[in-house]
């Protein structure tokens, strides 16, 4: 059983999601923003509450879709582990929320998207390499519980004259 707060914040991206992946585990962060629509009854209008600004820290694959997919300005969903931050600057500590993400993906209220799939083989010498699975050449899905449409021995069709 987790034992940590885990949210769900949809916002906007408010930084160049940020890629490191040197020799070890790959890692992203970017920061999100969140404001709450409010109405006003005095001025019977809509506006922005409080802005809340929430970083978003991702590893491993997931980093590695996020700086591809994401940019500044896109409508997110990151749905993670709600954590606190500390850090020392010139001006002294510092704290803030971070979501460790277990999943991102743009908010589809604000527009269309297409899902382009990633699947990870293992090539010669135990390199990996990642190749793009399109619809129109479908990739070996590891996880799969039935066999592949091409494998499935369909009847023949009965000709009548």
């Amino acid at each position: 059983m987790r034992k940590a707060a885990t949210v769900t914040v949809t916002g906007w991206v408010g930084t160049v999601p940020r890629e490191v992946s040197g020799e070890g585990v790959p890692f992203t962060s970017f920061r999100v923003s969140v404001a709450e629509r409010r109405f006003d009854p005095q001025t019977r209008e809509w506006g922005d509450g409080p802005t809340e600004w929430f970083t978003v820290k991702a590893w491993r694959d997931l980093a590695i879709n996020v700086s591809e997919s994401i940019r500044k300005g896109d409508p997110v969903i990151v749905m993670g582990r709600l954590r606190t931050d500390q850090w020392e600057s010139d001006k002294g500590t510092h704290a803030g929320f971070v979501i460790e993400a277990d999943s991102v993906g743009h908010d589809m209220v604000w527009g269309s998207g297409t899902f382009r799939r990633r699947v990870h083989r293992s090539g010669a010498a135990g390199v990996e390499r990642v190749e793009d699975a399109t619809p129109e050449e479908p990739a070996e899905d590891p996880w799969a519980t039935e066999p592949a449409a091409a494998e499935v021995d369909a009847p023949e069709p009965v000709l009548t004259p």
